[in-house]
Formats: structure tokens, C-alpha cells, sequence
């Protein structure tokens, strides 16, 4: 639909219909239509909304936006961001204009931000956010609460709050059901669980989604080595985290070695391609040569040549039957891949 608006240049009616989607709606249209109307539509996302959608976005139609973006149009925008939001953009952005937002940003915020890109992609502390509810161990489920009314919002996803001592070493959590059933006498001391399950920041964030998944959890801390709090991953972000997995899975499966954008230059499709391309291609100069060296028995017994491609047909079924019981094994925890014959 709107596709179809851009296209009757009906830029009025354009722009009430992009007010009011979902960002992650907004995102989908724009990774799923050509760079001209691409740029259109983009074009029709004010500043408070663009943000968000920037951050929905694929790495690789983010790029492509960021270079037809006026820059300073793109340093209002990024300038909305958090900066948790800005840690997990500032791989597309070009270095100077990574710089001027960064220095615009104020200590504490810039300090998050450079924690936040100081882990890779693949360890727990990449994932985690950094804004979470916490009291003092020698609180009572009375300060508890008034301490949640004065935050004025609670953060995504919260459903439990961190006890820890004046070391930020965490002693256990209290449900925020528990908090509102129990008088507000108690201290949290008395009614706080220390079994809750705990994740390290430099721990492979594969092993955070498996948890997530057996214990059923929404939210989790995150501690360093002595035992501190640092963070919490939610599990809105891991599923983000299980679904880039999955479709990169699926991507290397067709050797692909990452997404790219469907209305990518062929150069860049090239990139993303060659390699997998260029062993297919070695491999079958060496098919050809293995069977021209049989030439005269394939003269001489004519089914032979009928089941070459029948033979080559099944060995890549079962392949790819076999690679897939393998992944599934894999991502299940069934089997490990540096386990052990």
C-alpha cells in the first residue's frame, strides 16, 4: 500500500499512513522495496520516529540509508538515541559521524556507550542492558516500592527487582508480585530468591538463549567475576538474538556468508557470494575431469551416463538432510561441536 502511495506521489496521504506504523512495520516496508521508493518513504519518517526505525533495520539497508541521509539530518536523528540504541547502530555509521555524536553525548551517557561496544557480538555482555531496577539488601518491600514509583517508568520487560549490598554484589531477587503481596514492613532480605539464574558478561550468549528457553525466563542479571551486578538481559533482546541466528544459519546453508540487501548493487551481491560460488566451481572442474577419465566406459554402456546426475541428486539430499538433523542437533544442545568422539 504503500508502495502504491509512493507511486501516485500522494505524499500527504504517504506520510499519515508511515506516522502511524510500528517502527518494526516501517523497517519491513523499507527492506522490502526498491532504493527509489526506498528513499521516498524514508524520507517521510520524522525525526522522533526515524530513530527507532533505524535501529529495527537490517545492517545492510541501515548502510545503504545512512549514505543518501544529509548528515545533518542523521546526527539530529542519532542524536535521539539512548545509548545502549547507539552502541548497537555504530557499526554502519561512518567513523566521523560516530565521533560528533559521541562527543555530544554526556559522561555518564558516553561511559555506557563505551562499555556497551567494548564486547564483540557473540559474548552475553554485547546483549545486556544496562538500565535495570535494583535496592539496597537492608531495604524493606515498603522502600521497594516507593523506590519503583519515584523511577517514574520501570525499565522493558521488568519483572523482578536486583537486592544487592553497597558493593552492588547481588544477594538474590524479589519477584514484583512478591513485592506487592507482602507488607511493607518486610524487609526484602526475608522474602528475596537466590536461586535465580545468572549469566557472565564475557559468557557466550548462545548458552543465554538455551536458559532462557529451559527455565522460562523473562529477565536475568548479568555479573562479573566478583559477583557484581553490571546488567540483565531480557528476553525480547535474545529473541532478536535467536532469530539473527537462525536466519544467518539459513544463509550460510545456501553459502551465503551474511544477509545482504535484496536491491543490493550485483558488486556488492558478488562479495557476499564469491566464495562458496568459487569452491561449487573448482568442485565441478574436478567432477568433470574424474568423469572424463571414464570416458570409454560411459561409450561403452550408455545407462551409466543416466545415472551420473541421478547419483549426484541423491548424495545432495542426503547432504542437506544430514546437515540439518546436524544443526538441529547442535542448536538443541543434543551434541557439541568440540565434543569427543
Amino acid at each position: 500500500m504503500l508502495e502504491h502511495l509512493q507511486h501516485r506521489q500522494n505524499l500527504a496521504e504517504l506520510n499519515r499512513r508511515v506516522r502511524t506504523m510500528h517502527a518494526a512495520d516501517v523497517a519491513d516496508v523499507l527492506e522490502a522495496i526498491p532504493p527509489g521508493d526506498r528513499q521516498t518513504i524514508w524520507d517521510q519518517v520524522s525525526l522522533e520516529h526515524a530513530g527507532d526505525v533505524f535501529v529495527e533495520l537490517s545492517a545492510a539497508v541501515r548502510e545503504s540509508l545512512v549514505e543518501s541521509t544529509p548528515r545533518e539530518t542523521l546526527l539530529e536523528m542519532l542524536a535521539r538515541l539512548d545509548p545502549e540504541e547507539l552502541s548497537y547502530v555504530w557499526p554502519s555509521l561512518p567513523g566521523d559521524v560516530l565521533d560528533e555524536v559521541t562527543q555530544a553525548l554526556q559522561s555518564v551517557d558516553r561511559s555506557v556507550f563505551e562499555q556497551a561496544i567494548q564486547y564483540a557480538v557473540g559474548p552475553v555482555g554485547h546483549h545486556m542492558s544496562r538500565e535495570l531496577t535494583e535496592a539496597a539488601d537492608s531495604a524493606t518491600v515498603g522502600d521497594a516500592l516507593a523506590l519503583l514509583r519515584g523511577r517514574g517508568h520501570l525499565p522493558p520487560q521488568t519483572d523482578v527487582i536486583f537486592v544487592v549490598d553497597g558493593r552492588r554484589v547481588l544477594h538474590g531477587a524479589v519477584p514484583l508480585q512478591t513485592l506487592l503481596i507482602n507488607d511493607p514492613d518486610t524487609p526484602l532480605a526475608v522474602i528475596l530468591r537466590d536461586d535465580i539464574v545468572c549469566f557472565n558478561p564475557q559468557g557466550d550468549v548462545k548458552d543465554a538463549v538455551t536458559g532462557f528457553e529451559r527455565y522460562d525466563l523473562v529477565s536475568a542479571p548479568v555479573l562479573d567475576e566478583r559477583g557484581s551486578l553490571v546488567g540483565r538481559l531480557t528476553v525480547d533482546e535474545l529473541m532478536d538474538v535467536l532469530r539473527d541466528q537462525s536466519n544467518l544459519q539459513a544463509l550460510r546453508t545456501a553459502g551465503l556468508r551474511g544477509e545482504e540487501d535484496l536491491f543490493a548493487a550485483p558488486w556488492e551481491s558478488a562479495r557476499n557470494r564469491w566464495p562458496w560460488l568459487g569452491i561449487n566451481l573448482v568442485t565441478a572442474f574436478l567432477a568433470s575431469r574424474v568423469i572424463g577419465q571414464f570416458e570409454g566406459s560411459i561409450q561403452q554402456m550408455a545407462s551409466l551416463a543416466a545415472l551420473m546426475p541421478i547419483v549426484a541428486s541423491i548424495g545432495g539430499n542426503t547432504w542437506n538432510q544430514t546437515m540439518a538433523l546436524m544443526i538441529r542437533a547442535m542448536a538443541m544442545d543434543q551434541i557439541q561441536p568440540n565434543a569427543p568422539a
